[in-house]
């Protein structure tokens, strides 16, 4: 927590990147030396790509110099983004909001940032909230709070129903001969599951039917936690190679 966090109040806005909590953006630093393998990030750079990243899909938006006077408030970053991609921009559209006479400075928006407050932005006549979702007061992502609070939130729920008499997972277990079942969340070569100790059964957590669109509350904290990008991706790297799993 200390390498990563700051924990003290008065320099709360260095908990997260503030660009990609509010508008979604992602900065890479471009930069041709190598990650070394002890480091999570490479190195700082002169020249930035400025990207919007979904589960399937990197949007570049533009590539600017670190020095440019208002970079990680530059709306036009926003602008490009929403316009190069209206499908996009519909996604975060607030409609029957009426845009704002008086626009956010770049200088209003990062103190706006810094006190946790949401900056709504307006184009073509069309408010939008900004693709990253805004920013807790706390200086943390209001994403993460949602989706922390969402995986919590299935997690019991899950809980409660492996507790309850009349779930299949307790039923097939009595059927084997098990009176006190051990369940616990488990890590597969096909993503999450719900383990069984005694028996060493595992029961793989259902998917997403339709892509895009999760189907229950453990399809939604399955996608989140352990998405299917990531499961293809580590067949292809070989990452349970030698693993044994159940």
């Amino acid at each position: 927590m200390k390498r990563f966090q700051d924990v003290y109040a008065k320099k709360k806005y260095h908990r997260t990147d503030l660009l990609w909590a509010d508008w979604g953006i992602h900065h890479f630093h471009l930069t041709e030396e190598p990650i070394e393998p002890s480091r999570y990030f490479s190195k700082r750079s002169t020249w930035l790509a400025f990207c919007y990243v979904t589960y399937d899909t990197v949007f570049f938006i533009d590539v600017k110099k670190h020095d440019e006077n208002n970079l990680f408030t530059d709306k036009t970053l926003v602008e490009i983004l929403f316009t190069e991609w209206p499908a996009v921009a519909d996604l975060f559209e607030l409609k029957g909001v009426l845009p704002s006479k008086e626009p956010f400075s770049p200088e209003e928006t990062m103190q706006l940032r810094y006190v946790g407050m949401p900056t709504p932005f307006s184009m073509n006549g069309k408010v939008y909230m900004g693709p990253g979702m805004g920013i807790t007061t706390a200086g943390t992502s209001s994403k993460v709070s949602y989706y922390a609070g969402t995986i919590n939130m299935s997690i019991c729920k899950l809980a409660d129903y492996v507790s309850s008499e009349d779930n299949l997972y307790l039923q097939n277990a009595y059927k084997r001969g098990i009176s006190n079942p051990k369940f616990s969340i488990k890590l597969t070569p096909k993503g999450l599951g719900l383990y069984e100790e005694k028996q060493g059964i595992c029961y793989l957590l259902p998917r997403r039917e339709r892509e895009g669109y999760c189907d229950t509350p453990l399809a939604e904290v399955h996608e989140l936690v352990i998405p299917s990008w990531l499961i293809q991706s580590w067949e292809k790297d070989d990452f349970f190679d030698g693993v044994s799993t159940t």
